[in-house]
């Protein structure tokens, strides 16, 4: 999960239209009764020539670069998800029609990936640690909707005490998350914890990818260590420290592509640098390794 900022004064304007407020007010009146349309938060729109458009979902997919929100791996056909569930609520059947008002808010919307969104991973659960907001919020006689409440930061909602990690309301997820050389995600706070353990952040396959990714960078780091230690090696100390230069360019720079998968554990991997690129090696190595990284980092920052 990375951090994502979200333009909120360039809702596209699908999710402002007349048709998409009509919707919602039919649902505001009738929760539970009307079906809420998902051509409306995908943002479907009917051009001239005839073909349809998802605007929402185009908006979100650019956001996100094609990332799904939770996991980062790369997902070039998202689902548009509800950060709070616009439906039932998982194990809270006093709360039966979820957050329904929020169908259509800006805010509440990420791209998502099938399998972290999949019924027994984020589905509709929505934990939180204080006190459920079971009623939309609303302002002036007649009553009606009060949407600057229904952004996700809004007093009104936060008071709920979310424990999923939003990515676009975490200006530094390392403060919820670290990595491990297996490729496996830690939590360090409760919500850190919670996303991991529901979303199932720490499942095989992403454990896998993300293993791969620092596996290779290992070899790299393993082969330079050969070629310039060796018994009868040419290699010398300018040599390694050349190409030690090149490596740890290569991993802050993929670690700064926002477009690549997993971008929060490539950050992971300079950050820790001595975690993984040091400490992973026999002591006898350290010295070599630690003045040749640090020097490259120097040069680089």
């Amino acid at each position: 999960m990375r951090a994502i900022t979200k333009d909120l004064n360039a809702v596209p304007p699908a999710l402002l239209s007349a048709d998409c407020m009509q919707h919602l007010n039919e649902i505001i009146a009738n929760p539970g009764t009307v079906k809420i349309n998902s051509k409306f938060y995908k943002g479907t729109v009917k051009l001239p020539d005839g073909t349809e458009v998802n605007t929402v979902w185009v908006a979100l997919k650019e956001l996100y670069l094609n990332k799904c929100a939770y996991c980062e791996a790369l997902c070039h056909h998202p689902d548009v998800e509800h950060f709070r569930p616009k439906g039932t609520l998982f194990a809270h059947p006093r709360n039966t029609f979820g957050y329904y008002w929020l169908a259509f808010e800006w805010t509440n919307l990420v791209p998502a990936c099938h399998e972290c969104n999949k019924v027994f991973r984020k589905g509709n659960k929505f934990p939180i640690q204080g006190t459920r907001v079971t009623n939309y919020p609303s302002t002036g006689v007649p009553a009606t909707l009060d949407h600057p409440r229904n952004r996700f930061d809004s007093p009104y909602l936060m008071h709920e005490g979310p424990l999923y990690v939003h990515p676009e309301y975490c200006a530094d997820p390392f403060t919820h998350f670290d990595f491990l050389r297996t490729g496996a995600i830690v939590g360090l706070t409760s919500e850190g914890r919670r996303t991991i353990e529901d979303l199932q952040l720490d499942r095989d396959d992403l454990n896998g990818w993300r293993r791969q990714i620092y596996e290779t960078y290992l070899d790299s780091f393993r082969d330079l260590l050969f070629r310039y230690r060796r018994q009868g090696s040419t290699k010398n100390s300018d040599w390694f420290m050349e190409e030690i230069y090149h490596l740890v360019f290569k991993i802050i720079f993929d670690g700064l592509d926002e477009k690549k998968d997993y971008t929060l554990f490539r950050k992971s991997l300079y950050r820790k640098i001595d975690y993984f690129f040091i400490d992973a090696f026999d002591p006898i190595f350290h010295n070599d390794l630690r003045t040749a990284i640090e020097a490259a980092i120097h040069q680089i920052i």
